[in-house]
């Protein structure tokens, strides 16, 4: 009701708009550099700046709408447990009033303060009970990217400053020390949040064996904490044979006829329909060589209320030729090869049929680093 009720104006939009976001994360990331090695990794740091410089990158047009829709607000600054009491009511105290630029912000990024605080106490029931209410109360759902963005910004924030604290030549060691451990906390929970997809996405991979499927998957896998469902492995799991045991058989023969491909898909997506219903994000590795397929994924996705991307990987055949011979130097779980190559080309329907605002369209030559960094940029994309 505070937010709702608070009026904002064109000096407070220019004081807290998009402007103050860019120069307060730069002044942040500044700020906290030299606590690398201590309270963070350097990992950590790293992509926590990537996250943060590329979701203001790509959602250039959504914060241009905040400020334009008139969510710049005057608001807490601060809003923390600390700053709460729950005697006689709700008693919020110890607003920001000595700087403008951290108490005028949109109204998300001042109510992912408490968010945070809450997930980095652990009660994780509690911060998601608050969140859907008071998107809901706020009617901002469809904000939830957004709202996990500032979250990210606010833990960032809250280690700094206990970074700060633990340096403190005023402060006791005992203190140091705690606040140290508390700054690390933070940077950690900012971590999370900038590998955590949102909403939680069904990822699925599309191209010809050689493409860089698994790799990509793998990538991805890493850098967002996805959970794989793989038909290479389904396929086998089911089969009762072991993960890389060759079985190079006929295209479409055996344990690759197309009833027994139908049952490998109809398995991957009940395991990933279970896994997004949890809200968890998945990643589908599979050729995804029919229309078919494809919609089924994507069906699964809008029934359990998430996104969907579907990874195109694109290859000349000379590039999947040369790619298909290195791998049969070693064991794989694929069984994909040269001899089978012309047969695939023959049967694969390009995923034309998959609208843009799903597709993600990929040259499969690039390093699996580009292609990784790729679609996490396109994953941070809120339009």
């Amino acid at each position: 009701d505070f937010h709702l009720s608070e009026g904002t104006s064109e000096e407070i939009t220019r004081i807290g708009g998009t402007e103050a976001v860019v120069f307060n994360t730069e002044e942040d990331f500044q700020q906290i550099e030299p606590h690398i090695g201590d309270t963070m990794s350097r990992e950590t740091y790293d992509l926590i700046v990537d996250y943060t410089r590329s979701f203001l990158e790509v959602n250039r047009d959504l914060f241009a709408r905040r400020e334009r829709e008139g969510w710049i607000r005057d608001g807490h600054g601060d809003l923390h447990t600390q700053h709460i009491c729950l005697e006689n009511g709700i008693q919020i105290f110890d607003c920001i009033e000595f700087n403008q630029r951290f108490r005028f912000s949109d109204i998300l990024c001042d109510a992912a303060f408490l968010t945070m605080d809450l997930d980095r106490l652990g009660h994780r029931d509690l911060s998601g009970t608050y969140t859907r209410t008071y998107l809901a109360r706020t009617g901002q759902k469809g904000m939830e990217a957004l709202y996990s963005f500032y979250c990210c910004y606010r833990a960032v924030v809250r280690g700094k400053v206990e970074g700060f604290r633990s340096r403190d030549a005023n402060v006791v060691p005992e203190e140091a020390e705690a606040a140290a451990d508390s700054a690390r906390l933070f940077m950690l929970l900012a971590e999370e949040y900038a590998r955590t997809p949102v909403p939680p996405t069904l990822f699925v991979t599309c191209g010809l064996m050689g493409s860089g499927k698994s790799s990509l998957a793998d990538g991805l896998a890493d850098l967002l904490k996805l959970e794989i469902y793989a038909t290479d492995r389904i396929r086998k799991e089911l089969a009762g044979i072991p993960a890389d045991e060759p079985r190079h058989v006929d295209f479409g023969a055996d344990i690759y006829s197309p009833e027994f491909t139908e049952r490998t898909y109809s398995e991957m997506y009940d395991r990933a329909e279970k896994a997004l219903t949890a809200g968890r994000s998945v990643l589908l590795d599979g050729t995804f060589t029919d229309p078919v397929r494809r919609t089924r994924a994507l069906d699964t996705a809008v029934r359990t209320g998430t996104r969907a991307l579907l990874l195109y990987l694109q290859a000349d055949r000379e590039v999947l030729l040369k790619r298909l011979r290195k791998r049969a130097e070693a064991l794989s779980v694929s069984d994909g090869r040269e001899a089978i190559l012309g047969d695939q080309l023959r049967v694969f329907v390009p995923p034309d049929e998959v609208p843009g605002k799903n597709r993600v369209v990929l040259d499969a030559s690039q390093p699996v680093r580009t292609l990784v960094r790729s679609v996490y940029r396109r994953s941070l994309s809120t339009s």
